[in-house]
């Protein structure tokens, strides 16, 4: 009844066993969606959002807030085989892509972290720089030749100061990829003080166009 048609259940992955974590995520939500494919029905392309809408089902759409489960660029074609459709290259810390969003300095993407945007890129994987850091997150708008996602972040000129928002400059130049941007509704995200409204969030929706 909300319109929503389409979720996008993302967990933050990391650890040392993050590749074997995430084959039981992926694997989980498989099982999930073919045993209830009366109401789900997983997002595999552009395509599929049409057919969401026509279906009258809710739709999946698949993906990691981190990329450790890359141990290297072939990874990526086996994570997409699984369902995979999008990955941030990096939760809050520092990972071999690249530096995140609270880590006390960001020295941007790593070689290793461009030919893993490469391969995301060619397989048809989304970029998704929601928890990079400022570097990290402006190196992704230059190693992407496909449109990069902030699926969850808010505008840091309305919350100064506020590492997990996004700058004016890193929105711009996402949008110059191409892509989107999501406004989340977590409190310190949208307002640095109490009270924090409704309006408050949709200021951010406001700046952000």
């Amino acid at each position: 009844d909300s319109g929503i048609k389409v979720i996008h259940p993302a967990v933050g992955m990391g650890a040392m066993n993050a590749y074997e974590r995430a084959l039981e995520f992926f694997a989980s939500w498989n099982g999930f969606l073919a045993n209830h494919d009366e109401h789900f029905m997983r997002v595999d392309s552009a395509a599929d959002f049409d057919r969401v809408k026509k279906s009258g089902k809710l739709g999946v759409l698949l993906g990691l807030q981190n990329s450790v489960q890359f141990r290297r660029p072939e990874d990526v074609d086996f994570f997409r085989a699984l369902g995979q459709r999008v990955s941030q290259l990096t939760y809050n810390s520092r990972n071999l892509i690249g530096n995140g969003a609270t880590e006390r300095r960001d020295e941007g993407i790593s070689d290793f972290g461009v030919a893993i945007v490469e391969r995301m890129n060619k397989t048809g994987m989304a970029v998704d720089v929601s928890h990079c850091g400022d570097r990290t997150t402006l190196d992704a708008f230059e190693a992407s030749k496909k449109p990069v996602l902030i699926t969850h972040s808010n505008c840091r000129a309305l919350v100064p100061g506020h590492p997990r928002l996004k700058t004016d400059e890193a929105i711009k130049k996402m949008a110059a990829t191409g892509g989107v941007m999501g406004i989340t509704g977590v409190r310190m995200f949208v307002r640095a003080e109490e009270p924090t409204t409704v309006e408050h969030a949709l200021d951010h929706f406001d700046h952000v166009a």
